[in-house]
């Protein structure tokens, strides 16, 4: 259960015509989620883009923002 937002070209504001769907119950889904990967940070992590992730392709390893740097998530 949850929400995604649909958005337009920048996910971290909202336009107009940017969708959110809001999930109530469960639901089966067949796509693949994929994370932008980059051997660098993709943009700066502040508090306005907390949560976002993305793949470093140099050492192979996840990222998080936590709202002040870029984490690696696991180990």
């Amino acid at each position: 259960q949850g929400r995604v937002l649909v958005a337009s070209s920048n996910p971290f504001e909202l336009e107009p015509s940017d969708r959110i769907l809001d999930v109530k119950g469960s639901i089966n889904a067949t796509d693949v989620f994929y994370v932008p990967r980059n051997s660098t940070a993709p943009f700066a992590c502040d508090s306005s883009k907390a949560g976002a992730i993305f793949y470093n392709t140099t050492n192979n390893k996840f990222y998080g923002c936590n709202s002040t740097a870029w984490v690696i998530i696991g180990g």
